[in-house]
């Protein structure tokens, strides 16, 4: 995933793109599908499950837009993305590294098994936990449905927006 270095290119309407970007990260991690799971946790994880959220949510932006944008566009939408991030109150830099890294690693071997629908959420804490934190798992069946259905949503509509974005231009 790209670093936080922030970089200017010509392209038209980049600046607009971008913040659209930041706003849709923004606005799927206070949704309810993902403050439903983080507020079932105790306060002292509720960080660590907030980074690990938005480690998946850069994640699944970056599988988007990597299957529709150039490569350096996608970098930058996320490089603004990751920028955002790293000014809320939960960022933890070593933390989110670690925890994206391992997401990167597990969630494209968990999402193509279909062994794995409806589970997802336990393999993203485990993510965390491979960190060395101890997330317990969620357990309910509602939540872990809307989980599955709102990553697919999510990751449709960032595949949306990046074919708008050509469209565009």
């Amino acid at each position: 995933m790209p670093d936080a270095t922030p970089t200017s290119s010509p392209r038209p309407n980049d600046d607009a793109f971008q913040r659209l970007c930041v706003a849709a990260a923004r606005t799927e991690l206070e949704s309810s599908w993902c403050a439903d799971v983080i507020s079932n946790y105790k306060t002292a994880d509720r960080l660590i499950v907030a980074m690990t959220f938005a480690a998946y949510i850069l994640w699944l932006m970056h599988r988007a837009f990597t299957q529709v944008l150039p490569s350096d566009e996608a970098a930058d939408s996320l490089r603004s993305v990751m920028s955002d991030f790293s000014t809320q109150p939960w960022y933890q830099a070593h933390v989110f590294s670690r925890i994206a890294q391992e997401v990167s690693k597990r969630m494209p071997k968990v999402l193509s098994q279909p062994e794995s629908a409806g589970t997802s959420i336990v393999d993203l804490l485990e993510c965390a936990n491979a960190c060395g934190y101890t997330l317990m798992h969620q357990t309910d069946l509602r939540l872990m449905l809307k989980f599955e259905y709102c990553s697919i949503a999510f990751f449709t509509s960032m595949k949306e927006l990046a074919s708008s974005r050509l469209r565009a231009q």
